[in-house]
């Protein structure tokens, strides 16, 4: 009778075994799912750097882009280095680009196949354009560059862009990506005794309008810089509305580059109700963020008719979706499976009692009846 309990003890606990190991596999086999329905993606294994082959210790700035001061006609040879961090290895092309300013200041750089109409068709790669680059290794990379001789005199910003063909181009199979590094190349034409180039801001009419998907409400003023420098202005938009609004926002504003206008919108951070509003905007600027730029300033008002009140773009008046990166445990297929593999293991627990209840039954039973008979 014990040795038949036993038995039936390891007949037990080998199909609760069976049935944690297939409850674990279950639960783990929709992570992969997880991760899918939080839209995340595994990253590019490419990692690709670039920077200046030389710099000017007393100019920290040199440290991530080249700063030449060079006349009309004049020329300009040296190098980048550009280094794969990754341990595979990568196809890279090189090209010119040029800088252009962002919507929301800052230069940035556009990518394969934007023409260049400025200070990147005065760029020239004289290495080879396309190249393998080993995995952990670094590599030079010449360029050189010719000033025109009708060069304006000011700031020209263009740059070497390292594009890598290998990675990836697509994320989650719906965004178009570029995977590239750039190392920019600011060339300073001197002034002539005739022509002294400067940093000019420039503002038009701007406009209330809401911010796209969001709805909600924005000041959306076009600014610029119309000399030849470029530079970091300070912004201020003063708004006075109907029953005695009033209300002014402030910021000081990344690089503006020459000959360049962005509509800059302001998210505004109390509801406007519909009416009249009148709008001062300045803009100011000094030789504080760069030097060789005489100070001034610029003041315009305005007037605005707004149709329709427009919610308040104030922090926690918005609702932002979000995915989250809980993994695991942020994936409701976790806790279904969890619930599901507990249910499971107690049904299999309560089954196979059960069964091992009735066997025992059975099996006392000839056992009482011979003792019944005995008696």
């Amino acid at each position: 009778m014990q040795s038949s309990l036993t038995a039936n003890r390891r007949v037990f606990q080998f199909i609760l075994s069976l049935v944690c190991i297939a409850s674990l596999a279950f639960v783990l086999g929709r992570f992969p799912l997880a991760a899918h329905a939080a839209g995340t993606s595994s990253p590019s294994p490419l990692d690709i750097g670039i920077s200046p082959c030389a710099y000017n210790p007393n100019d920290p700035r040199t440290r991530a882009y080249y700063i030449l001061p060079l006349a009309p006609g004049s020329h300009f040879s040296n190098c980048i280095f550009v280094s794969n961090h990754s341990s595979s290895p990568a196809q890279i092309q090189l090209q010119p680009t040029e800088g252009v300013t962002s919507n929301t200041t800052g230069t940035v750089y556009p990518g394969p196949g934007t023409p260049l109409s400025g200070a990147g068709k005065w760029v020239t790669i004289t290495s080879t354009p396309k190249q393998i680059l080993p995995a952990e290794s670094v590599i030079k990379v010449y360029f050189s560059v010719h000033v025109p001789q009708d060069a304006t005199p000011g700031d020209h910003m263009a740059g070497v862009q390292a594009l890598d063909l290998g990675a990836p181009g697509r994320i989650s199979g719906t965004i178009n990506v570029d995977v590239s590094a750039t190392v920019g190349v600011l060339i300073v034409v001197p002034n002539t005794p005739s022509f002294k180039a400067n940093f000019s801001g420039e503002v038009s009419a701007p406009h209330i309008a809401p911010i796209p998907s969001i709805n909600t409400a924005a000041v959306v003023v076009p600014i610029g810089d119309n000399g030849q420098l470029y530079g970091q202005p300070f912004l201020k938009v003063s708004l006075k509305g109907p029953n005695g609004y009033s209300h002014t926002y402030q910021s000081q504003l990344g690089t503006i580059l020459p000959g360049q206008k962005i509509p800059y919108s302001v998210p505004w951070p109390t509801t406007l109700a519909p009416g009249k509003y009148i709008v001062t905007i300045t803009m100011r600027w000094d030789n504080s963020t760069q030097n060789g730029i005489t100070p001034g300033s610029i003041t315009h008002t305005y007037s605005i008719n707004l149709a329709s009140s427009l919610q308040s773009s104030a922090p926690g008046k918005i609702v932002v979706i979000r995915t989250t990166n809980l993994g695991l445990i942020g994936d409701w297929w976790f806790w279904a499976s969890i619930v599901g593999g507990l249910l499971l293991i107690g049904l299999c627990i309560y089954l196979i009692r059960r069964v091992i209840a009735k066997r025992a039954e059975k099996k006392a039973r000839p056992n009482l009846d011979s003792r019944l008979r005995s008696l």
